[in-house]
């Protein structure tokens, strides 16, 4: 049984005319006399007399009425449940390296809030590595990550974008007048970097490693505010995306050191899982992202 028979039912019932209700359906009158005339045979019953030029419910269409009406009424309300899935609701779950996380993200994040107030947004943060896992056991819906260009068939990229990575310290510190610095420049220097599994802080070690030098020592910090802080303190000098430090350079507090060694290729990389479903909270975000970082 069509639902667009009984719609066409219910409003010839309510118009009292076959011509008044194929004007408010936008049918032609031929097309409505045809959808009762499929609906009384399904029916196995008359539906309509005409008596002069009015159109009555038989006494079996008056009982029926009351089905009909709420079969559409049934109907709609999956329509509007159907429509209501198809906005965005729901948690979002979005992992991200913290200099991203401070800052890349905290604007994106607030539009996105703003535009899809009812979907909850749980955020997480660690290495490049363990969200690539998270992805796969689908721990997280979509990471933003700081690394080498991703190439894994397992993963599709959204965005990959260039982020500029540099050698900083304080204005007063004593690379701050040599001008060009090279990797040998870095034998006796202090060094403030993020953990072992940090990408930029790996390129550095790995540029180290091929000319066989090794830094004076090595402070290892979690944090990107305290290692900001400590070089600008000048106990050593540290290597991070430029967005980080963007204010302490316009500040003074910090200089960007002319590095000469191997460049720092790292992509900011917006990822999800290619098996993954594309629910309406995720291609939002995906979308807004991708308008966000171009």
């Amino acid at each position: 049984m069509d639902t667009r028979d009984l719609r066409t039912f219910v409003t010839i019932a309510k118009h009292g005319n076959f011509t008044k209700a194929a004007t408010e359906l936008g049918y032609a009158q031929s097309t409505i006399t045809g959808q009762i005339r499929t609906l009384e045979a399904e029916l196995g019953t008359r539906l309509f007399e005409r008596i002069g030029r009015r159109t009555f419910l038989t006494s079996t269409a008056q009982k029926l009425m009351g089905y009909a009406q709420t079969i559409l009424s049934l109907s709609n309300e999956m329509i509007s449940l159907a429509e209501l899935n198809n906005m965005p609701q729901g948690a979002l779950r979005v992992a991200s390296s913290e200099s991203l996380l401070s800052t890349r993200l905290p604007s994106l994040l607030a539009e996105y809030h703003r535009l899809y107030p009812s979907v909850e947004l749980i955020l997480k943060y660690g290495n490049c590595e363990s969200y690539l896992q998270d992805l796969r056991e689908n721990e997280i819906d979509v990471c933003l990550l700081l690394d080498q260009q991703i190439v894994d068939p397992d993963f599709v990229p959204v965005i990959a974008v260039s982020e500029p990575i540099g050698l900083f310290g304080a204005p007063h510190h004593r690379l701050a007048e040599c001008g060009k610095i090279s990797v040998s420049d870095l034998r006796d220097e202090t060094l403030i970097l993020g953990e072992v599994d940090c990408c930029y802080r790996r390129l550095l070690e790995l540029s180290m490693s091929k000319e066989g030098i090794r830094p004076k020592s090595i402070l290892e910090i979690d944090s990107v505010e305290i290692t900001r802080q400590l070089v600008a303190g000048n106990l050593g000098i540290t290597v991070l995306p430029r967005v980080t430090v963007k204010n302490f350079l316009e500040k003074k507090e910090l200089i960007e050191l002319d590095w000469q060694g191997p460049p720092f290729n790292l992509k900011t990389q917006l990822l999800y899982h290619k098996g993954k479903w594309i629910s309406p909270a995720l291609k939002a975000f995906l979308e807004l992202s991708a308008n966000y970082f171009t």
